[in-house]
């Protein structure tokens, strides 16, 4: 099984970023649900007011295509237009190596 990553540098029109990071959380919000999702890490640039990156890992390509079917994502992908300026990228990457640390996981 060949995991996918995704990875994502969104530049937000002047004055929308708080309106694209709440359209990214409410995807958040849903990714507990899906098994095959095994991060979705929203960052805030710390060089670029406009910027934002978004990291995604997924077991397989399976996972990928159903995290993109999930209505919610399918809602917040269709309004990004509005809120997107120039510079936006999205890569789908194979990871060659990885390890995610739940440092909270408890006992």
């Amino acid at each position: 099984m060949t995991k996918v990553a995704i990875v994502c540098e969104l530049v937000a029109k002047p004055g929308r970023k708080p309106e694209l990071l709440d359209a990214l959380d409410r995807i958040a919000r849903v990714c507990d649900d899906e098994p095959g999702t095994e991060a979705y890490v929203v960052m805030d640039s710390a060089t670029d007011d406009d910027a934002v990156v978004l990291f995604e890992l997924f077991t397989d390509e399976a996972a990928y295509q159903e995290h993109r079917a999930h209505p919610v994502h399918e809602e917040v992908v269709s309004g990004l237009d509005d809120l997107l300026g120039d510079g936006s990228r999205l890569s789908q990457l194979r990871p060659v190596s990885h390890k995610l640390i739940d440092h909270d996981r408890g006992t």
